[in-house]
């Protein structure tokens, strides 16, 4: 599949907000991956299928994942729409494995996760819609060193779970994640 199609399938099936997000996506992984030497058309393809089920019903993504057989960490409500599209991108439309496990774990991580994944992960936190406190200098910290932005993005993301007035648990795997980061074996990609 071509990042073309997926984008035409993204501006016919999204609301325009969802969309907006979409795209913000797909430019800022463009941006990385030309920063930290990845395939741009790869991360800008992984970008634009992110979301694509983020707006069909729960109970279809429940279904289609059960009939998938999608392990149980990826089957929790939040992730059904990333772990879905997937395993269908790569059933169905071919994908690459790094596409879509990078499309699979976009919301949480893990440890391990591809240079793709890294890079959607990132886009998908810090895209130019995003706004929040601190958003800027992750960004900026993402584009100068990919190990060290990936590290602050999701212990940044782990401490709003976790501080809010209503905390919500942090996902095992981005916490096995933040520790496999913080240890610093994801090898740092700095640009000069």
């Amino acid at each position: 599949m071509e990042q073309r199609e997926a984008r035409k399938w993204a501006e016919a099936r999204l609301s325009p907000h969802r969309l907006a997000h979409v795209a913000g996506v797909a430019a800022m992984a463009d941006e990385l991956a030309q920063r930290f030497d990845a395939d741009a058309k790869t991360c800008r393809l992984a970008a634009w299928l992110h979301d694509l089920l983020k707006e069909e019903s729960e109970a279809d993504l429940a279904a289609e994942a059960a009939r998938r057989d999608l392990p149980e960490p990826l089957c929790l409500p939040f992730l059904l729409h990333a772990s879905v599209m997937g395993a269908r991108s790569q059933a169905e439309l071919g994908v690459e494995d790094e596409v879509a496990e990078a499309i699979s774990y976009h919301p949480i991580g893990r440890p391990g996760l591809g240079k793709i994944g890294q890079i959607l992960y990132l886009a998908d936190k810090l895209e130019p819609g995003r706004q929040y406190d601190g958003v800027e200098e992750l960004r900026a910290l993402a584009r100068s060193d990919l190990a060290s932005g990936l590290f602050a993005t999701v212990q940044a993301i782990c401490d709003f779970q976790t501080g809010r007035p209503d905390p919500s648990p942090v996902h095992p795997l981005t916490e096995q994640w933040l520790i496999e980061l913080r240890g610093g074996r994801t090898r740092s990609q700095r640009t000069f």
